[in-house]
């Protein structure tokens, strides 16, 4: 039996007047995902069961942490807009994905070494 560990992260900014702003994390990370694929907020927050006020709540706060603009709208005639990602949050996205990926890879190795006995018991119960 391997343990396997969870880990959500969430990166913030202290900005100068003590507001903290969090501006990647799993929730920004699926949101920017979505956009990325489907070029659309109000479809994003849709598939993420997400009002369109609160996506955008979310962005706004990401984009004030970040300091930088994160998604770009299109304005669009009687089909509607549409909207993408910026370069750079395609670039904290992908940071965010090998951060996450490294730090979950030593965490499960930190389990593993500090729950052998506990897994070893488990195991033994399961038989």
């Amino acid at each position: 039996m391997r343990i396997k560990t969870e880990i959500k992260i969430r990166i913030c900014n202290d900005s100068p007047d003590g507001e903290r702003y969090y501006f990647m994390g799993p929730g920004m990370h699926a949101l920017l995902s979505e956009i990325q694929k489907s070029g659309s907020v109000a479809l994003a927050c849709s598939n993420l069961d997400l009002s369109y006020s609160k996506g955008w709540k979310m962005i706004k706060n990401a984009e004030k942490g970040f300091g930088k603009s994160l998604v770009v709208r299109h304005q669009g005639g009687t089909g509607g807009g549409s909207a993408t990602i910026t370069d750079d949050a395609v670039s904290l996205l992908k940071a965010y994905e090998n951060a996450h990926e490294e730090i979950v890879s030593v965490a499960e190795r930190i389990v593993n070494k500090n729950f052998k006995d506990v897994i070893s018991d488990i195991t033994k119960n399961l038989k």
